[in-house]
């Protein structure tokens, strides 16, 4: 074979591992009345098991390890019955067997047949595994609907989600990677979303609702917050620490508003921040930390974000869930109606 040949054939098999990642968008169905249940799961830092030590609880409280985590995470799957799970983040940390910990992690969703999808954060990749080999371990789990994106576009795990009534689409999920460090000289703290993301970010949603007269809604879901987060009004649930986002604003609030179509964001990185506030009509929550494995405050119960599609998304509601044996349920609020 020719040197030329074998050049031809190696760009045209990355084109299409490209074109195959960019297309890839997973579609799930309404429930019949017209619902669909979303649970937001946010920094989880699952490590070593029965031996990690808790952060933040009360003596009263231990032991506690990360499978006070795992336990959870199971009784908000039998309580609420979700029809997708997102992890947005920080799903590990710190451990040297990262395989393992992403098969604990998400083990009481796998074992109710749950379609998850999950993001990476800034703690991910800390252990043994990067977020490329993270991944494979992931799309191999059952019931894992996250994908690469595509190649030429930066991150790991930038790919759409959407939910449809029959064969018609009425609503799109968004997740993005939005990095771990700034890699820039001179610039420190964290990372933020790139160019290369935001232009895939606007052109899938001009794909998705090409032909339509208005867009579908959506839902965006990252890590770490973006600095609007600090600008945002009217918030509801609660404000315990800092904005900890990157030093750079990319844009990304910007392409949302000019897409049209994402109604509101879910970041984690934060762990006792759990609040939805408004900027410009864009909706911008926190999950709230639920992984007993890392930073949370004495009173502040673990919890988790639950968003419902309802009326075949035209209306939106969400709310936390507590770590108490009612799966207390508290700040309920409209995000699209």
């Amino acid at each position: 074979m020719s040197l030329l040949l074998s050049l031809v054939l190696a760009v045209a098999t990355l084109l299409a591992l490209v074109s195959q990642e960019a297309s890839a968008v997973t579609t799930f169905p309404f429930r019949p009345d017209g619902t669909f249940t979303i649970v937001q799961i946010a920094d989880v830092h699952y490590s070593s098991g029965s031996s990690k030590i808790c952060l933040g609880i009360a003596l009263e409280e231990m032991p506690c390890s990360d499978l006070n985590t795992t336990d959870f995470i199971a009784r908000i799957m039998d309580g609420v019955t979700p029809d997708l799970v997102v992890f947005t983040g920080d799903n590990i940390q710190l451990t040297f067997n990262a395989d393992n910990a992403i098969r604990k992690y998400s083990e009481p969703v796998i074992a109710r047949q749950i379609p998850w999808a999950m993001i990476f954060g800034n703690h991910d990749d800390e252990g043994n595994l990067d977020r490329q080999q993270m991944l494979d371990i992931v799309k191999t789990l059952p019931y894992a609907v996250s994908e690469r994106g595509p190649l030429d576009v930066d991150g790991i795990g930038n790919y759409a989600l959407s939910v449809a009534d029959g064969n018609t689409t009425l609503f799109n999920l968004f997740l993005l990677d939005s990095g771990a460090y700034s890699k820039v000289d001179g610039i420190g703290g964290y990372d933020w979303v790139k160019p290369s993301q935001i232009k895939w970010f606007l052109q899938t949603s001009q794909d998705l609702n090409a032909g339509l007269a208005a867009p579908n809604p959506a839902l965006a879901f990252f890590h770490i917050p973006i600095p609007e987060y600090e600008q945002a009004v009217d918030k509801l649930g609660s404000e315990l620490e800092g904005v900890h986002d990157g030093d750079v604003n990319s844009g990304l609030f910007a392409a949302f508003l000019e897409a049209g179509d994402v109604k509101a964001t879910f970041v984690g990185h934060d762990h006792i921040n759990d609040y939805c506030g408004d900027h410009f009509g864009v909706k911008l929550c926190y999950g709230g930390g639920i992984g007993y494995g890392t930073y949370g405050r004495i009173g502040f119960k673990r919890r988790a974000r639950i968003i419902k599609l309802e009326n075949f998304g035209k209306v939106v509601r969400t709310w936390k869930v507590l770590d108490d044996l009612a799966l207390t349920q508290i700040d309920s609020q409209f995000l699209v109606q």
